[in-house]
């Protein structure tokens, strides 16, 4: 599995973290030795290794050199928060109405898509798969409402032939709507999954690009 440059510098401090938790309990564990033995408290005078965040983080950098994007963002010529907005503006919003309706394939702007991919997580959203897709509210609802009343409509059918000429109204109120009001119920469950989950995704993938773009502040401060 390919890790992206934000994981790996947020690896980096989650092992500074650990290094230090160990580090203080460890010295918890001898100090309270050392009490109990009455030794000077010059017999806990020792070096732990530490974890050079600054430097493991430039490095980690370096890994990523050949990045367009991160280029971009280390010259100051453009943010890596601005390269995420601009990639989700322009191809995936198109106000309001316009981004539940398909998305027509560009290979031009899944390139971009795909050198972002190796810098933030969660940038499957961003990529244009064709009208066919199942990506957008509008082809999945569609899909979703209609097998669900294909479905019911078949139940009911199959009902009224195995019925014959008993007649239950309520049934028969029943059956006959069951399959508007399902279909209609499923349609606007699967928008609403599918607009939260791009949302949540979008969010997880902006504060990876803000977070590497003060890391760049921090650690290639320009002159």
């Amino acid at each position: 599995m390919v890790i992206t440059l934000y994981e790996a510098l947020k690896d980096v401090e989650e092992l500074k973290e650990d290094q230090e938790r160990s580090a203080g309990s460890l010295l918890e564990k001898l100090e309270s030795r050392r009490k109990q033995l009455r030794l000077p408290k010059i017999f806990l005078e020792l070096d732990f290794p530490s974890v050079d965040v600054p430097s493991a983080q430039r490095e980690i950098f370096r890994q990523y050199e050949n990045n367009v994007h991160l280029q971009r963002a280390i010259s100051g010529e453009l943010s890596l928060e601005d390269t995420v907005l601009v990639s989700h503006l322009k191809f995936r919003v198109r106000g309001r109405i316009g981004s539940l309706f398909p998305y027509r394939k560009n290979e031009n702007h899944n390139k971009i898509v795909e050198g972002l991919s190796e810098l933030v997580p969660d940038t499957s959203m961003l990529r244009t798969r064709g009208i066919l897709s199942l990506d957008n509210v509008i082809n999945a609802s569609t899909i979703v409402a209609s097998s669900v009343f294909a479905f019911f409509y078949f139940i009911a059918k199959m009902s009224d032939a195995v019925r014959g000429d008993d007649v239950d109204y309520e049934m028969d109120i029943l059956l006959n709507y069951a399959p508007y009001l399902l279909s209609g119920f499923s349609a606007f469950a699967m928008g609403s999954i599918i607009t939260s989950d791009r949302s949540e995704s979008f969010g997880t993938t902006l504060k990876a690009a803000l977070y590497i773009d003060d890391k760049i502040k921090e650690l290639f401060p320009r002159k």
